[in-house]
């Protein structure tokens, strides 16, 4: 049943024969064009009429063989294909005979499409009935179901399939009296208006995940500069609650920064400081303090006390924003 040079095609080649009524001549065209645009998207399809053209063969031998050597069979369903099959006439009917045991065996082998735009129950043989089918009968639709129909005969999903996630670790929930859900409605209404309070852990913990973000963003364009101008290096002296940037041009020391946390005379919390000297052991001169405050929000957020020596922009001050104002007021002049 090859078609002259399929027996060198490539053995991947999905084969898949086409079964059909010869309803009449437009349906018979229609199947010849179906069966080449398969064959177009890499599928080694066949049908009757192709066969029939270059050789003399045993329909019963041609029907046999279409079910039994290929990877699929697609049944084009219409009410005259059902009528056939329903009564076993002809070769329609010899086909479905040679198909129920590999029917009841191996399902996935024939692929049903609806070409007729008549209902379901008009088209579907009956012992076919309960199975999927691929509605070609919308013929503007006709490009996005070949593909479908391609991803099908190749097993590949159409859709993207999620990976599994793991077993969500459920427990049962417990059933409010219908007491309490009227209590939790009424105390709803007020919520809202209740802040949550922030204490000076919370202030504290703010500050030194904003104080290990600044020195992150601050290497990250320092690396930036050094990539764009050779000339340019850095060190860096980091500790705990400590970090000394040194700038260095050709060699030759040109600027540098410290940056510590630490807390303010009397103060209850923690403070970012920053200072241009650099060979002092004390941590009692500095040209920037850096606060956390609380907005009208109720939102932690970082403050610039002195803001003389840096800009303080209008808006939300950010571990960027003040990596890139330690760069431009201290290290890059």
């Amino acid at each position: 049943m090859e078609l002259q040079g399929e027996k060198d095609m490539d053995r991947d080649h999905a084969k898949v024969f086409v079964s059909y009524s010869w309803d009449n001549p437009d349906h018979q065209s229609w199947i010849r064009y179906f069966t080449n645009e398969l064959r177009k998207k890499g599928i080694n399809a066949n049908c009757d009429q192709f066969i029939l053209q270059r050789q003399t063969k045993n329909l019963n031998q041609m029907m046999i063989e279409g079910i039994r050597d290929n990877d699929f069979v697609i049944y084009v369903l219409t009410e005259n294909y059902k009528t056939k099959s329903d009564q076993f006439q002809g070769g329609v009917g010899f086909e479905q005979l040679l198909s129920l045991s590999t029917l009841r065996n191996n399902p996935d082998k024939f692929i049903l499409i609806k070409k007729s735009a008549a209902s379901f129950e008009d088209v579907l043989p009956f012992h076919l009935e309960d199975y999927s089918v691929f509605d070609f009968s919308n013929e503007d639709k006709f490009d996005e179901n070949i593909i479908k129909l391609v991803y099908r005969i190749y097993g590949i999903d159409y859709y993207e399939v999620a990976p599994l996630g793991p077993v969500p670790d459920l427990v049962a929930k417990t059933e409010k009296s219908s007491e309490q859900v009227q209590t939790s409605n009424w105390l709803s209404a007020i919520e809202a208006s209740i802040p949550i309070k922030i204490t000076d852990l919370d202030k504290n913990n703010f500050i030194r995940s904003a104080f290990t973000e600044i020195i992150e963003k601050l290497k990250e364009l320092l690396d930036y500069v050094k990539q764009r101008d050779p000339a340019v290096n850095y060190t860096i002296d980091q500790s705990l609650r400590q970090v000394v940037v040194k700038l260095y041009q050709n060699g030759e020391y040109r600027s540098g920064t410290k940056i510590w946390v630490g807390e303010f005379f009397g103060s209850r919390t923690e403070s970012i400081f920053i200072s241009n000297d650099v060979s002092s052991i004390s941590n009692n001169s500095y040209n920037e303090q850096i606060v956390c405050k609380v907005s009208k929000e109720n939102q932690l957020i970082l403050e610039m006390n002195f803001g003389a020596f840096y800009s303080q922009d209008a808006d939300l001050l950010t571990p960027e924003k003040i990596a890139l104002q330690i760069w431009d007021r201290q290290l890059k002049n």
